[in-house]
């Protein structure tokens, strides 16, 4: 069985017959013991399968960064609340509705 897992670490995709350790890496797909008669098939796979995990990943990145760091969030949460307002839930909804998560 060979294996396509996904670096958290370094944002990359590692091809590999061995199991990597469950902390660090994301499992993505197994890939039968064929892989070696089926190469150019498989290999049109996993580029298939890279550039949707990669665009998925640039879009959480994207959708990450876009809220503050969690301090600057409590803060906004301390002045809308002494000031009767609503600008975080402003921001985060804006980022939710500019990011959802249905991706």
């Amino acid at each position: 069985m060979k294996y396509l897992y996904l670096d958290i670490d370094k944002d990359e995709l590692v091809f590999t017959s061995l199991v990597k350790e469950e902390n660090t890496k994301f499992f993505v797909v197994e890939v039968e013991d064929t892989f070696n008669t089926l190469k150019e098939h498989n290999d049109f796979f996993i580029d298939m399968k890279a550039t949707e995990i990669l665009s998925i990943l640039d879009y959480r990145q994207k959708r990450k960064s876009e809220y503050p760091k969690i301090e600057e969030q409590l803060d906004m949460l301390y002045k809308d609340f002494k000031n009767n307002t609503n600008k975080w839930e402003s921001l985060i909804t804006d980022i939710k509705e500019k990011y959802p998560k249905s991706i």
